[in-house]
């Protein structure tokens, strides 16, 4: 009888596999993740304007005086209560200068008396300023000059009363510019104790406002 040839296995189709992306190391050294944040904040795009902090920019890039004027913040008067801020940089981590620069600019902010930023109500410095700006550690100066390099754990923003001629738009101005370094650099909001800033929290902080406005109405009653 003759033989027959046992069939060839069927050859089975070879399972592929999708080579995975290799993860990017983390900077081990202080230098290294010092570099990287720098790269990273140089690769920035121009940080997008906020809501009504958008258009009231907007609106007084187009009004600029041409004449000179006194250095932001100059004319504030003495403050008899502050409304405060904070933004902390997320753990182990710094707010870079040159982007932190960038963002201020765009929310209308300029550099002036005391060597931090100001925001006043209009394009013209004699104008009532609305709130500021300082690094949240000593001497919590922002000088031109150091810009480049500086690095910092944190931001205070402060409004001083009396001081808007609105006193309410300009706490809702300085939030959003708040919220707007959370969002394109990262961080949190704390309150003056630097506790997390709730829906509560911000609330009190319009509620301060009011009663101190009240306040001042009726004094002049």
């Amino acid at each position: 009888k003759a033989r027959t040839q046992p069939a060839e296995p069927e050859p089975q189709p070879q399972k592929t596999t999708s080579a995975k992306p290799e993860p990017k190391p983390e900077p081990k050294t202080r230098t290294q993740r010092k570099a990287a944040r720098k790269q990273k904040a140089e690769e920035t795009q121009e940080p997008p304007l906020v809501t009504d902090v958008e258009k009231d920019t907007a609106q007084r890039t187009a009004d600029k005086p041409g004449k000179s004027q006194p250095p932001a913040g100059a004319n504030r008067p003495e403050a008899r209560e502050v409304v405060v801020i904070n933004v902390l940089a997320s753990s182990g981590e710094q707010f870079q200068g040159p982007a932190l620069k960038k963002l201020f600019e765009a929310c209308g902010l300029e550099h002036g008396d005391l060597d931090i930023y100001h925001r006043h109500e209009g394009s013209d410095t004699t104008t009532p300023v609305q709130f500021s700006v300082a690094s949240a550690v000593e001497p919590g100066t922002f000088r031109p000059d150091e810009m480049p390099t500086l690095e910092t754990p944190g931001i205070s923003f402060f409004m001083s009363l009396p001081g808007p001629s609105n006193a309410l738009q300009a706490f809702e101005f300085m939030l959003e510019t708040a919220q707007c370094v959370v969002r394109n650099m990262g961080g949190e909001l704390k309150d003056e104790r630097r506790s997390v800033m709730t829906p509560q929290t911000i609330e009190h902080c319009r509620q301060r406002i009011r009663e101190f406005e009240r306040k001042q109405r009726s004094q002049r009653n």
